[in-house]
């Protein structure tokens, strides 16, 4: 529906790769998620980076990202929870 809804503003989407992965109450294993978000950071075709779901796993993320890269590739990350 998020996808649907953005496309239909004109927006181009592109869904992580794991979007679908489930881990207990995750959004999938810390370490997939985490690639996920470096994956779209480096991506030069990515332009912002949304999040279209709560926050309650994301502190989980914060020692598994490499922050020398995503300086490398500034784009907005825009999340919800």
């Amino acid at each position: 529906m998020a996808t649907a809804w953005l496309q239909n503003r004109g927006y181009q989407v592109q869904p992580g790769s794991r979007i679908h992965d489930r881990y207990h109450y995750l959004a999938g294993r810390d370490a997939d998620r985490a690639r996920d978000v470096m994956d779209a950071f480096l991506d030069d075709d990515v332009d912002g980076i949304l999040c279209v779901r709560g926050g309650f796993g994301t502190g989980r993320l914060v020692d598994l990202l490499d922050y020398d890269a995503i300086a490398a590739h500034p784009k907005p990350l825009i999340g919800f929870s």
